[in-house]
């Protein structure tokens, strides 16, 4: 049997076609498969569109009126609703006379910085024959605070401040004659005497 000679250019068109089927084939499984794990990104960013956005309140945190750690309460506030006790503890001894504490006597050893307990503005700047030198300063939500016997003031009338803005330091008054480093702080909401150590806890953001 004669055998036959095949062309010269024969095996190199048939490794041709070999390649490209197998190039052609591997094209379309890729697609095919990239086709599978395509995710409708679209509907996805729509629907967190869709969303409302959470907006926290950031609690407002009223801050005591010093920062000296070495500061102390002397005379507590007065309420009806305390017991005896406490209550006999909350007076301050005048001229033989007891008078009922309408805020936070404060005292230490040595002289201190008293600040504002929150942002407002100083709406008094007076002297008392009594309780010394006094600054009245209005928050928001009808809140005032008041800073008794104050030795140096540094703040006028009508100036804004911030909470933490030293507003004077600590001094002396005629009820507290045996410590010159004093401070009352009084509180007042819609008018109305509160204790100083309830409105330290109030959360502000919740007030109206």
């Amino acid at each position: 049997m004669t055998k036959r000679k095949l062309k010269p250019f024969v095996l190199p068109t048939l490794y041709i076609v070999i390649v490209l089927t197998i190039a052609v084939g591997v094209s379309f499984i890729g697609q095919y498969f990239s086709g599978l794990n395509e995710v409708d990104y679209n509907y996805s960013i729509s629907t967190v569109d869709n969303i409302d956005p959470v907006v926290s309140e950031q609690k407002v945190q009223v801050i005591k009126p010093f920062t000296d750690e070495s500061v102390s309460v002397k005379v507590n506030y007065y309420s009806k609703d305390d017991d005896e006790k406490t209550q006999q503890s909350s007076l301050i001894n005048y001229s033989n006379v007891y008078l009922q504490n309408s805020g936070i006597l404060y005292g230490a050893d040595k002289k201190f910085d008293v600040v504002s307990a929150l942002d407002g503005k100083v709406t008094d700047v007076k002297e008392d024959e009594i309780l010394g030198k006094v600054v009245e300063i209005q928050h928001d939500n009808n809140i005032v605070t008041l800073y008794y016997s104050l030795d140096e003031v540094k703040v006028n009338t009508g100036d804004e401040v911030l909470q933490g803005t030293i507003i004077g330091t600590s001094g002396k008054n005629y009820l507290e004659k045996n410590n010159e480093n004093v401070l009352i702080f009084e509180v007042y909401k819609d008018g109305n005497l509160m204790d100083p150590e309830d409105f330290y806890n109030l959360d502000l953001a919740t007030l109206e």
